[in-house]
């Protein structure tokens, strides 16, 4: 009986993820759903040098990839930021009804565009150097300059 148990939780265990990689441009992913834990986690590469990418979201459908071009069966937003070079572990709660390994999906991803301030800019804005302004002593009021006569200073 306990041999029965383990090897069923085993093969529930090795049928519940599913996999899928795929390269766009830049960026490479691929993600597995654990029905265990209800979560989709997806890697993402970012190959570009210099601009970085955020993967907006992954559209899943129940079926072959074949079909992609219907409404998708369901839409998670991510909104994560892979850096230039880097990987990036990105998971996402969800909930996939059972569907016998078969899960089709699209991730969508924008390109960041650096921001550069122009060297010019920066040079017309520094402002002139300071200069120091000479310390005034604080003026004396009229016991104080009576009490200095009186000493002598």
């Amino acid at each position: 009986m306990k041999n029965l148990l383990i090897a069923f939780s085993i093969c529930c265990l090795t049928l519940s993820e599913v996999f899928g990689e795929v390269t766009n441009g830049s960026l490479t992913t691929s993600w597995n759903y654990d029905s265990t834990l209800e979560r989709i986690t997806i890697r993402a590469y970012n190959g570009h040098p210099s601009k970085s990418l955020k993967v907006t979201k992954i559209e899943v459908w129940n079926n072959a990839c074949s079909n992609t071009s219907s409404a998708s069966d369901r839409t998670y937003a991510i909104n994560e930021i892979v850096r230039p070079l880097s990987d990036r572990k990105i998971t996402v709660d969800a909930y996939l009804r059972s569907s016998e390994g078969k899960l089709c999906s699209i991730i969508s991803h924008v390109m960041i565009e650096p921001v550069f301030t122009p060297l010019e800019k920066i040079e017309t804005t520094s402002e002139k150097p300071v200069k120091p302004k000479p310390i005034k002593p604080k003026p004396k009021s009229g016991a104080q300059k009576w009490l200095d006569k009186i000493r002598g200073n």
